[in-house]
C-alpha cells in the first residue's frame, strides 16, 4: 500500500514540476497538488520505515524523523540518504501544521531531489525487503 502511494505521488509530482513554477505558484489547485502529493510520499515513506523497524524488532522511533536514523543505525538505509529523509519528515511536520508558511519556490526547487530521494528509499526498501524476506504484502 505505502510503496503503490509513493509511486503514484512521484509520478503525479513529476508531472506537476514539469508545468513551471510560475504555473503552479499562479494556480492555488496546483499549489495544492504539489504540496499534498508531497506530503502523501513522505507520510508513506515514514509509515513504511515504521513497518519495516517494526516486523525487524528494532528500537521504537521517538519521532517520525527519528525513524529513519534507526534504520540507518541498523545498517538499513545509507547515511546520506537517511538525513535526507530525516529533513523530508520533519518538513512533512510543516505541511501538516503550517501550510500557510510553506515557501512554494524553495519547494518547487528541491522537488527534483525529493523525488530522487524517494526512488533511492524505494530501491532500499526493496532490498531490504529480499534480504530479510519479509512479507512484500503489506507494504
Amino acid at each position: 500500500m505505502q510503496v503503490e502511494t509513493i509511486v503514484n505521488a512521484i509520478k503525479y509530482l513529476t508531472e506537476l514540476k514539469e508545468k513551471g513554477l510560475e504555473k503552479i505558484q499562479s494556480n492555488p489547485i496546483l499549489t495544492g497538488a504539489m504540496l499534498w502529493y508531497l506530503y502523501e510520499a513522505i507520510q508513506a515513506s515514514i509509515d513504511l520505515a515504521l513497518k519495516i523497524a517494526s516486523k525487524l524488532n528494532l528500537e521504537t522511533p521517538e519521532s517520525y524523523a527519528d525513524v529513519f536514523r534507526i534504520l540507518m543505525m541498523n545498517n538499513l538505509l545509507e547515511k546520506d540518504l537517511a538525513e535526507r529523509l530525516i529533513k523530508m519528515a520533519r518538513f512533512r511536520n510543516l505541511l501538516a501544521y503550517a501550510y500557510a508558511k510553506v515557501d512554494i519556490e524553495r519547494v518547487y526547487r528541491e522537488l527534483d531531489d525529493n523525488i530522487n530521494d524517494l526512488r533511492a528509499f524505494l530501491n532500499t526498501v526493496k532490498k531490504i525487503i529480499d534480504s530479510h524476506k519479509l512479507d512484500l504484502s503489506s507494504f
